[in-house]
């Protein structure tokens, strides 16, 4: 079993590939995903007549570890080329192991609008490149998983889910009986952060819930407020589960909502931290509609988008130099957690490299 880490992989991933390589559980093969100066993308696998020669991949099985990175087309495009790469190297299988898959959200068409679904075409642009099998987590919708079960065949997708990860976080920070809810969707009996919920739930063994209703606002998809709400949270730890976040707007409007609903506290658990702008600062902010207390006690991050940690330490940087932000976004450090999936991802490309 032979193993890519590419340009776009969080230190914590990255370091658990190298230690499961150092205990002799596959081999890593030096490769460059990267961009001319121009901002073209390339990959290239890096022969060394010592180490490896272009025909040990002839016939092999290899994984392409990639996640996704700002500019995200950049990062996409690398995986692209990387797995084609491979493939007229002759290799046998070839797994992308991609923790945060691009274009997700794009999974459905509008009514009087043509427009792209790019979750259908990445799949595809995927396996015409030469992937075999596919690993992620956590995608946004039942829509974006049918379509990679479809091009690949389910038995060929591994989709991980992270509720065994943040359970085990809920029990380090006391927030293993807390009350369980997604931010948004319950009026939509599929979605798929109530699943995450419920799934949440089960594997802490709890049953308790809280239910908010979103309304989009003036047709701007990241203006939300909410429009119903349901459950009994008051003096309550709370927990909020959700894929991803943007600008943060939901999640703050979901906890300040449950703060004010009596709360005790207000933990989010992100698969995905896209935090575009200042939306880690927004999420982390004292809030005036709670007389100026923080709506979100602790967020807590899984690092399948490798900026989160450089955006948390540039939060906490900018705080440690600014009185006014700091007094702003009290206790960053304390507050924001990322969650390492590195060896969850070692265990599923293992897991699958033994069926091949």
């Amino acid at each position: 079993m032979k193993v890519i880490l590419g340009s776009a992989v969080a230190t914590g991933i990255r370091d658990a590939f190298n230690a499961a390589a150092d205990a002799g559980d596959f081999k890593l093969l030096s490769a460059s995903l990267a961009t001319f100066p121009s901002s073209e993308s390339f990959a290239e696998v890096i022969l060394d007549e010592q180490t490896l020669h272009a025909d040990e991949i002839k016939g092999q099985n290899v994984t392409i570890v990639q996640s996704m990175r700002e500019p995200i087309d950049i990062s996409a495009m690398q995986l692209i080329f990387a797995i084609k790469n491979i493939k007229e190297l002759g290799a046998k299988n070839i797994i992308a192991a991609v923790p945060f898959m691009p274009y997700n959200r794009q999974d459905r068409a509008f009514d009087g609008r043509l427009c792209s679904i790019g979750s259908k075409y990445y799949a595809e642009m995927l396996k015409n490149a030469g992937a075999t099998h596919i690993i992620s987590s956590e995608m946004h919708s039942k829509a974006s998983e049918g379509f990679y079960n479809d091009v690949f065949g389910k038995e060929n997708v591994v989709l991980l889910k992270n509720s065994a990860i943040f359970a085990a976080d809920a029990r380090e920070n006391d927030n293993a009986s807390a009350i369980i809810g997604a931010p948004d969707g319950a009026d939509k009996p599929k979605d798929a952060g109530q699943r995450r919920a419920a799934d949440l739930r089960r594997t802490l063994k709890l049953s308790e819930t809280f239910k908010i209703w979103k309304a989009h606002q003036d047709g701007d998809v990241n203006a939300t407020k909410i429009s119903k709400f349901d459950g009994k949270v008051k003096n309550k730890d709370c927990v909020i589960i959700d894929d991803l976040t943007d600008s943060g707007g939901t999640l703050v409007n979901a906890a300040t909502l449950l703060k004010q609903k009596g709360a005790k506290s207000v933990t989010c658990y992100l698969s995905h931290g896209v935090l575009v702008g200042n939306a880690a600062e927004k999420l982390l902010s004292t809030q005036s509609a709670l007389d100026d207390k923080v709506a979100i006690d602790r967020l807590a991050i899984i690092n399948s988008i490798p900026s989160v940690a450089d955006k948390r330490a540039a939060l906490i940087k900018s705080c440690a130099s600014d009185g006014a932000l700091d007094t702003k976004c009290p206790d960053v450090e304390a507050r924001f957690n990322v969650i390492n999936c590195g060896p969850q991802y070692v265990e599923a490309v293992k897991k699958l490299n033994l069926k091949l």
